[in-house]
């Protein structure tokens, strides 16, 4: 694994094929934070389950809104019946008729309409009559303004709202779970540069005291300690190895 820095920290690249301390390293693959993120919001499970939040909370205010919405009805009778006279009478009476309910003041209206027309085969002539009808039912005192129609209205818009602001603050909350990951990447293989670094040195200084010891200027206990140091030296390397690949999983 191998890092790259840069003064915009969108420009940043880890590159995530293999470690930095393996031999190989003709395969990584740069990948910028904002990327990381993009994958994250397309890819988690609880936030793609999150995002349906919102659009059904949103049909849910439909839903509510349809009692408001009018009822168109229509109909059509026919009559037919035998006269004395032994000829037929009938009639044809189609209805149409609207109703429904106003939002907010609770107002109830019907509006309907009829027409009838008769004629029979004794007659050539047609008898023809309509009415047309309005009623208004307004409350005085209860359901005015408090329609409880309108309350779940509200309720359902609120819950809009509040699915909205839950897959927003999950949204957050999983952008800065993935820069806290993506920045802890950073320092992690910073820090296991700075362990290679401290490991060299470590060797270096042994093989210097090994040295000392051969010609006696130094005393066997030194390069007991400087072989101590290396040893520790060598597992803070180990666990910083163990470290990149802890972050770059999550």
């Amino acid at each position: 694994m191998t890092f790259d820095r840069s003064r915009n920290h969108d420009a940043i690249l880890l590159a995530s094929a293999s470690a930095v301390w393996a031999q190989d390293t003709n395969t990584t693959r740069g990948i910028t934070l904002r990327v990381c993120i993009q994958r994250a919001l397309a890819n988690n499970l609880e936030v793609r389950f999150e995002r349906l939040h919102p659009p059904i909370a949103q049909w849910g205010v439909t839903l509510r809104e349809g009692v408001f919405d009018p009822t168109l009805a229509g109909g059509l009778s026919y009559e037919q019946s035998s006269t004395r006279a032994g000829g037929e009478a009938y009639s044809w009476t189609p209805s149409v008729g609207l109703s429904g309910v106003l939002p907010h003041s609770g107002t109830e209206y019907a509006l309907s309409a009829r027409d009838q027309s008769a004629g029979g085969t004794a007659s050539t002539n047609f008898l023809y009559s309509g009415d047309l009808n309005l009623s208004l039912s307004q409350p005085l005192l209860r359901d005015l303004w408090f329609d409880p129609r309108t309350a779940n209205v509200r309720i359902a818009q609120r819950n809009v709202a509040i699915a909205g602001f839950n897959f927003s603050r999950l949204v957050m909350i999983k952008v800065t779970q993935v820069g806290d990951a993506y920045f802890e990447l950073f320092f992690s293989i910073e820090d296991h540069t700075a362990k290679l670094e401290a490991l060299t040195r470590a060797r270096r200084l042994l093989e210097e005291n090994r040295k000392r010891l051969e010609v006696g200027v130094m005393a066997p206990l030194d390069v007991t300690q400087a072989e101590a140091g290396v040893a520790e030296r060598e597992e803070a390397v180990i666990i910083a190895e163990r470290t990149i690949v802890d972050n770059e999983n999550a």
